[in-house]
């Protein structure tokens, strides 16, 4: 009996060990931030033949420090560049948020950063925005991308 419960401990215990190391989201479109915080997207060879202005789209997730996958809504500043490191669009965005890819850029390398306001003005103004800041960076431990369309993540 004492070797079945030592055998069943050790079981649940790998048990729970594999759980906490699941990862909701694939190693190659997700990223911590302040670490490795690009990804590179190759368009899809279909939609840039195609004629007329097309777009390939994949939806950010932002996500807190527990492992759940869900989308924290964390803001974020997104830079993209292209494939010769050109800058093609930068500006803030949340989590949750669908990115749209032009068809005039074959590779797209997306930067991800937090997003923290400027602090100046009054004093309450400052702990407001300070507070909010603080509250953000709590939602982003790290970002993901999913649903991508007619693209390819690198």
């Amino acid at each position: 009996m004492k070797k079945m419960k030592k055998w069943m401990g050790a079981v649940l215990m790998a048990v729970m060990l594999m759980m906490t190391m699941i990862t909701p989201v694939s190693a190659a479109t997700r990223a911590e931030f302040g670490r490795n915080s690009c990804c590179t997207v190759r368009i899809s060879q279909s939609l840039l033949n195609k004629r007329g202005k097309q777009y390939a789209t994949v939806k950010l997730k932002t996500h807190s420090g527990f492992n759940t996958g869900w989308n924290s809504g964390g803001k974020v500043m997104v830079t993209m560049k292209d494939e010769y490191g050109r800058l093609i669009w930068r500006g803030v965005k949340r989590g949750g948020d669908t990115l749209k890819l032009g068809d005039d850029h074959r590779i797209y390398r997306i930067y991800v950063s937090a997003y923290d306001e400027p602090v100046t003005g009054w004093i309450i103004r400052q702990t407001i925005i300070g507070g909010n800041n603080f509250t953000n960076r709590g939602k982003c431990v790290y970002w993901s991308f999913s649903n991508q369309k007619n693209c390819s993540i690198q």
